[in-house]
């Protein structure tokens, strides 16, 4: 959970800002390793926006999908793969297609890199938006 729950938070962080409450249950029900295999958390962000996450690791099927949904449509979207991003209204639906890299920590790297090295880049994450994130995994899973 750690490892891939902190990308999709840390996504969220960036879209609707920082989350300022954050509660949750964690547990291991497969016994394959010590660690948890399924976290389920809810939160509220600063914005008032209030969200729900779980994650399985022993699901029978793999899903990787994020719904934000508001009152005059929702937005669909993978974490990890190269579904569509797709957004519905009363319009009508649109989707974007895109190749996502093969190291996925690539171009949040890069901007690292550019920005220490005095480059007019500047990495759009920071330590303080990691904080936040390992805060409410923290929270989430109960430790």
């Amino acid at each position: 959970m750690f490892n891939l729950a902190s990308h999709t938070l840390d996504i969220l962080d960036f879209l609707l800002g920082p989350i300022q409450e954050a509660e949750g249950y964690a547990s291991n029900q497969g016994s394959y390793y010590e660690a948890e295999d399924i976290v389920t958390g809810t939160y509220q962000f600063e914005s008032g926006v209030q969200g729900v996450g779980t994650w399985r690791f022993t699901a029978f099927e793999e899903v990787d999908v994020n719904e934000i949904i508001g009152s005059k449509g929702k937005i669909r979207f993978s974490t990890f793969g190269d579904d569509p991003v797709t957004l519905m209204t009363v319009e009508g639906k649109e989707q974007w297609s895109f190749e996502r890299t093969l190291h996925f920590h690539q171009p949040l790297v890069e901007s690292i890199v550019k920005e220490l090295i005095g480059s007019s880049v500047s990495c759009p994450r920071t330590g303080d938006s990691g904080a936040r994130t390992n805060w409410v995994m923290d929270r989430i899973s109960g430790k």
